[in-house]
């Protein structure tokens, strides 16, 4: 694309010039590349270069550029957490003061963007939650976020980059949690138990060799069967 086709015809700058469509901008009658509805004449230059027909297609277009991006992000940052399943790592990391506050989930984004496994997190509530995700990051930034509006704490993070089956991954985490002696809760609540001693959890994750562990520093000392990374 050239640097012409980033200006419309008002003099004023595409900010997104990577959504201009190919065949440069819509004379009039053309469809609109999100709701097949014909473009106006009349619309806004920078909707007639991106060939759609009006806001409501306008942002339906930015927000899909937005989320491939976001895919492109992510896939680029897995790469930086392949797992090896023959030498799981143990990787200590500094638990953030407050996990619930904005600084808190932006830190848990940040340190675990891009990894895709099973994770576990213990409340003040004395409930350890686990599961699934193929974005830890964001995945427990939402969980920090409903946390504050609950009033709870988070206390421990513990996080597994898995290159495996995270379905089986999540079946044994949920197992080992409400089989626990201490689990005190409706055994039909599967993500969830009370009672649950977080480093039970860590160890379970190290001697069943889950995948690459990312436990808080704190949590280490006495634990072995994983190769800190």
């Amino acid at each position: 694309m050239t640097a012409d086709a980033a200006v419309d015809s008002s003099g004023n700058r595409d900010m997104h010039p990577d959504l201009a469509h190919p065949s440069g901008p819509a004379r009039g009658g053309e469809p609109c590349r999100v709701c097949g509805g014909p473009i106006s004449r009349t619309a806004h230059p920078t909707q007639r270069i991106r060939h759609v027909c009006g806001p409501p297609c306008n942002e339906r277009l930015k927000r899909a550029l937005k989320r491939a991006r976001e895919k492109e992000k992510e896939a680029s940052a897995r790469l930086g957490h392949e797992v090896d399943p023959g030498r799981p790592r143990m990787i200590l990391y500094e638990p953030h003061v407050e996990w619930t506050s904005p600084g808190g989930r932006g830190y848990a984004e940040r340190l675990w963007f891009g990894v895709r496994g099973g994770y576990a997190f213990g409340l003040s509530t004395g409930m350890v939650m686990v599961g699934r995700t193929n974005s830890a990051g964001k995945r427990l930034s939402t969980h920090f976020k409903h946390c504050q509006n609950y009033g709870v704490t988070v206390h421990d993070v513990a996080v597994i980059a898995s290159a495996g089956d995270l379905a089986l991954l999540e079946q044994s985490l949920k197992w080992f949690i409400k089989s626990h002696p201490d689990a005190d809760d409706d055994p039909s609540i599967m993500e969830s138990a009370h009672g649950v001693p977080f480093a039970d959890v860590v160890d379970f994750a190290l001697r069943e060799s889950l995948g690459d562990l990312w436990i808080p520093t704190h949590a280490v000392d006495g634990r072995s069967g994983a190769n800190p990374g």
